[in-house]
């Protein structure tokens, strides 16, 4: 699976270590930076993950900032983009079975390194759960997002 991955500083050994072992597990990723642990601005990085995932350039993406909100909300200002934070496997696993998210953010001040990694492996192994409620829950969001994201 081609995935793309971003951090700001605060994140950068994180995505590092995750690019590294999904790598490991054979899939492409592409590193949409930062690179290296200098201070960035948050939203230039996952603004380059979300226009991936627009251009379908990514099948999916990983966004790691100190909490995982700010890429959350970035990420979310693209049409067709849907990101989430996930801070264990419940959020993990319901963001895929009931929301269908391509993009998971993650904090680096929240979980640590092989809690990432087990969410990340998961994530990428869950598949959405196209049936009721979600179809309807989904098709509303979509439809919001055709009427104000213009």
């Amino acid at each position: 699976m081609k995935i793309g991955i971003g951090s700001d500083h605060l994140a950068f050994e994180l995505k590092s270590f995750l690019m590294n072992e999904l790598a490991k597990r054979g899939h492409e990723v592409v590193d949409c930076g930062c690179y290296d642990a200098n201070e960035v601005d948050y939203p230039d990085v996952a603004a380059k993950v979300a226009q991936g995932i627009q251009k379908k350039e990514f099948q999916k993406g990983f966004l790691v900032c100190g909490t995982g909100i700010g890429m959350q909300i970035c990420a979310n200002k693209f049409s067709g983009v849907y990101a989430a934070v996930c801070h264990d496997l419940f959020s993990t696993d319901r963001s895929v079975y009931a929301n269908n998210i391509n993009i998971m953010c993650i904090g680096a001040l929240v979980a640590g390194k092989m809690t990432a990694l087990k969410m990340a492996e998961e994530w990428l192994a869950r598949t959405y759960e196209s049936k009721e409620p979600f179809i309807t829950k989904l098709g509303k969001l979509y439809a919001y997002e055709q009427e104000n994201m213009k």
